[in-house]
């Protein structure tokens, strides 16, 4: 079982691991369905009802993998979930993985976004704590995150191997689980270590057990969502070289009703691209990819503000000012399919945005899907290491670039933004050496 990184929570063997590659399975699907609700039978469902405080027991099936036994038996499992989706549902609260005495996971990306607490933003792009002197009173134990001394969520995921209906019932299976921790996505899998593995019976196979606390402060819909890839949520047919993912993903969906409107926390910028405060290369069409932490509705005509940076307009854009017009604003999904990033882009044909010159981004509160936020950008074009000068080097990086022919509508390289990254971009970026960069307006 592939579970990369992290140790198992169980106190299994580590097992080999294999080179996965992505493929297609007929009509194998995994389920995650509640079947306890504060320790009582209800009738196993995908959807369902809780109110603050409960205790959710769910379980993981496998089912409706190849029925012919000609090379469909399963030797390997495994299901990750996204740890994030525990903490960061469609209202507030959390979905608390039972024995979780910490601060909520809040994903970060490569811009500074993460609370004084815990500044720190890991590869895992999640925020964590650097030293226990900086976590907060109830947390107070530095552990990737801040946690309290009870903190023990070990037992919130596992694999019962000795179930009648576990798919490697009778087999030599060994079996894991991963707990959630301040980087691991929470995992549980397991592997036959001889024989082939079981068939397809036509019914549900158990391949393990959840077990979730709803805070005492939620309200709204939780989905408790899978990690998808090759090397995260998978199966691994005997007489199959590669691993193959499931066809049907089932998650579990919690939602817990409130008498008022549930209030809708507003989405984070998380990440950019281009970083703020860094340079935007292009002659035109240049484009800014903005990430967040929540899904997102589009802004309306005039709820952001586009506009040249100016000691005169350091908190607004004067009349006349905004750019927002000429950009095309959209939605874009993140790898996950969540509606989680903005798009801008300078559609103008020839380009207004001046060389050399500062831009700001700026949602003053008027774009109610999320919270407000400016960033600045310089016109560097030609700049395409994106070191604030247009100097030989670039023209060197775009050298060994060409041809590229189907450039992305955000590549910095792709200088004069027709698609193409070849002798007419270099032509346009040496008309602007040497370019060094100017001081950003409004830092006092």
């Amino acid at each position: 079982m592939r579970i990369p990184r992290h140790r198992y929570s169980q106190g299994y063997a580590s097992v080999g691991l294999w080179l996965l590659a992505a493929a297609s399975v007929q009509a194998a699907s995994v389920a995650t369905r509640a079947i306890k609700i504060n320790d009582s039978p209800i009738a196993p469902s995908s959807d369902i009802e809780a109110q603050p405080g409960d205790v959710i027991e769910a379980e993981i099936y496998i089912f409706g993998w190849n029925e012919d036994g000609a090379g469909s038996t399963i030797r390997t499992y495994q299901v990750t979930f996204d740890a994030h989706a525990f903490f960061n549902g469609s209202g507030i609260g959390a979905l608390f993985p039972l024995g979780w005495d910490a601060a909520p996971i809040t994903g970060c990306g490569e811009m500074d976004s993460c609370p004084i607490a815990m500044p720190l933003c890991s590869i895992f792009a999640t925020c964590g704590c650097i030293l226990g002197d900086t976590c907060p009173a109830e947390f107070p134990i530095c552990n990737g995150i801040c946690v309290a001394a009870g903190h023990n969520p070990e037992g919130a995921f596992a694999v019962d191997i000795n179930r009648p209906d576990f798919i490697h019932f009778g087999f030599v299976p060994v079996a894991a689980a991963r707990a959630i921790t301040a980087g691991a996505d929470p995992a549980i899998g397991s592997t036959v270590l001889s024989g082939l593995g079981p068939t397809d019976a036509g019914q549900l196979a158990y391949a393990g057990t959840l077990h979730l606390q709803v805070s005492e402060d939620t309200c709204g819909e939780f989905v408790v969502s899978y990690s998808k890839g090759p090397d995260a949520t998978f199966l691994l047919l005997n007489g199959a070289p590669d691993a193959v993912g499931f066809q049907t993903l089932e998650p579990l969906t919690v939602t817990v009703p409130s008498d008022a409107v549930c209030p809708q926390p507003l989405a984070t910028l998380v990440s950019s691209d281009p970083l703020i405060n860094t340079q935007l290369s292009r002659l035109r069409r240049n484009t800014i990819i903005l990430g967040f932490d929540r899904d997102l509705v589009a802004p309306q005509p005039g709820e952001l503000a586009i506009y040249k940076l100016t000691e005169d307009n350091c908190f607004g854009p004067g009349p006349g000012q905004d750019l927002s017009g000429i950009f095309d604003i959209s939605i874009r999904n993140d790898e996950h399919g969540r509606p989680r990033r903005l798009r801008l882009r300078d559609t103008s044909a020839a380009g207004v945005m001046e060389h050399r010159a500062w831009y700001r981004v700026a949602n003053q509160g008027a774009w109610g899907s999320a919270d407000p936020f400016f960033l600045d950008y310089q016109v560097q074009m030609g700049d395409a290491n994106n070191n604030g000068f247009v100097s030989f080097a670039d023209l060197s990086l775009l050298h060994m670039s060409i041809p590229t022919l189907e450039a992305a509508d955000n590549d910095r390289m792709d200088i004069n933004a027709d698609g193409f990254i070849n002798f007419a971009d270099l032509a346009a970026a040496n008309v602007h050496i040497p370019s060094k960069p100017t001081p950003r307006p409004c830092q006092k």
